[in-house]
C-alpha cells in the first residue's frame, strides 16, 4: 500500500500537469489539424485565421492565468513553448505549396528546434531547472508568426516581398538560436563554477596549492 505522502506528491504532480495554463496548451495543439484542414482542405482563409487568433488568445491567456493564480510548472514552462512550435511548424508546411523559399525556413527552424531541445536538456540535467523563453526568443516569436500571418491572409503579396519577408524569418531563427546557446553555455559554466566552489577538493588548482603549502616543522622551513 502506498503511503499518504506518496499518494500526495504524485497528486501534487498531476495537478501540476492538469493545471487550467496547461490545458489551455493541450488545447493549442488539438487546434493543428483543424487549422490545417481550414486552409489546405476547406482553403479558407477567414477559417484558418479565426483559428490561429483562437489560438493566440489562449497562448496569451495561459501565462497570465499562471501568474495570476499562482499556477506556474515546470511542465508548464516545457509544454507551452511546444505548443507554440508545433503550431509555427504545421503553419510554414502548409505555406510550401506557395512559397517555395519556405523549405529553407522549415529546415532552419527545425534544426534550431532539434538543437535547443538537446541543449535544453543538458542544462536540465547539470541544474534541474527549466529555462523559460529570453527577449530574444519572444521577439523571434513575434517575427515568425507575424510573417506567417501576413502571408496567409495577403494572398496576392509580391513574391519578391514574400521572399523578403521570408528571409527575415529565417535571419531571426538563426540569431535567436546563437542567443540561446550563449546564454546555455553561460548557465553552465555558472553551474560548474558553483560546483567547483562547494566541492574545492575535486578543484585541481586548489589541490595544488595546498600541497604546496610548506610544513613549518619540514626541512624547507628550517
Amino acid at each position: 500500500m502506498k503511503s499518504p505522502d506518496t499518494q500526495e506528491k504524485k497528486k501534487l504532480r498531476v495537478d501540476k500537469v492538469f493545471t487550467v495554463p496547461n490545458m489551455m496548451s493541450f488545447f493549442r495543439i488539438a487546434l493543428i489539424p483543424f487549422i490545417i484542414w481550414a486552409y489546405l482542405g476547406l482553403k479558407s482563409v477567414p477559417v484558418t485565421v479565426i483559428l490561429i487568433a483562437v489560438s493566440a488568445v489562449t497562448d496569451i491567456l495561459d501565462g497570465w492565468v499562471a501568474r495570476k493564480f499562482n499556477q506556474v510548472s515546470e511542465f508548464g514552462i516545457f509544454i507551452d513553448p511546444v505548443a507554440d512550435k508545433l503550431t509555427q511548424g504545421a503553419l510554414l508546411i502548409c505555406l510550401i505549396p506557395r512559397y517555395k523559399l519556405i523549405i529553407a525556413l522549415v529546415v532552419v527552424f527545425v534544426i534550431r528546434e532539434a538543437i535547443m531541445f538537446f541543449a535544453g536538456l543538458k542544462v536540465k540535467l547539470v541544474t534541474d531547472k527549466l529555462q523559460s523563453a529570453k527577449w530574444y526568443g519572444k521577439v523571434n516569436t513575434v517575427v515568425v508568426e507575424g510573417v506567417i500571418m501576413a502571408l496567409i491572409i495577403f494572398t496576392k503579396i509580391p513574391r519578391t516581398v514574400a521572399n523578403i519577408l521570408i528571409g527575415v524569418c529565417i535571419l531571426s531563427v538563426a540569431v535567436s538560436l546563437v542567443l540561446y546557446l550563449i546564454g546555455y553555455r553561460k548557465v553552465l559554466a555558472d553551474a560548474a563554477k558553483a560546483g567547483q566552489e562547494e566541492n574545492p577538493e575535486e578543484n585541481p588548482e586548489v589541490n595544488q596549492e595546498e600541497n604546496t603549502e610548506v610544513d613549518p616543522e619540514s626541512d624547507a622551513a628550517k
